[in-house]
């Protein structure tokens, strides 16, 4: 359709006025809205940053309601959330029904030396099918086709954290096609001596 098709014109934008507008936009969108209350004794309740180290806002309130999907373009995808659960999970074009497979999470067991093991689901999420004890806190960063999960739990003697992603690369749609999900797990031990860990 082209815009004598439809009866429109395009607008008559300077480049002057376009780059102030554009400027106006580029200044909206890095401002920081400051932080609530809420925010703020939610954060200092779970012992989490309030700013990353670029200075945004890494805790939320309410919790996401989507994530970043993970699956090859045409392949089916899954939804990996801010709370470290896997939901949407889309295989066979089944767009309209919202999928969640039970038991479906990562775990991880950490063992201190001379120390009984501690084993957190990697999840904050409290499903009554899945067992075991979830982390305490989840920070999110989701920006497609990569999220970044960092989690809090003051009783495991190592910090963990994860690096999701699906191979999505321009102008290659078979390479962006393949059904597949990389999972990067960091574990970073804190403790005195020696962790045995495993996720």
């Amino acid at each position: 359709m082209t815009y004598s098709d439809a009866n429109l014109k395009p607008r008559d934008v300077s480049r002057r006025n376009f780059l102030k507008v554009l400027g106006v936009a580029s200044t909206a969108i890095v401002v920081t809205p400051p932080l609530s209350a809420t925010s703020k004794a939610h954060a200092e309740e779970i012992g989490v940053p309030l700013r990353g180290p670029d200075g945004r806002i890494i805790v939320f309130h309410p919790p996401m309601a989507s994530g970043i999907p993970l699956g090859g373009m045409g392949a089916g995808t899954f939804e990996l959330r801010a709370d470290g659960g896997m939901y949407e999970w889309q295989i066979f074009n089944n767009w309209a029904q919202r999928l969640v497979l039970p038991d479906t999470f990562f775990a991880v067991r950490a063992n201190e030396k001379a120390k009984p093991a501690v084993t957190r689901r990697l999840e904050t999420v409290r499903h009554s099918s899945n067992p075991g004890q979830p982390v305490k806190n989840i920070t999110y960063e989701g920006r497609a086709p990569i999220a970044r999960l960092r989690y809090y739990e003051p009783g495991l003697p190592v910090e963990i954290s994860l690096t999701a992603w699906s191979p999505l690369i321009p102008h290659q749609p078979r390479e962006s096609g393949f059904p597949v999900a990389v999972f990067t797990f960091e574990i970073t031990n804190r403790a005195a001596t020696d962790v045995h860990a495993l996720v």
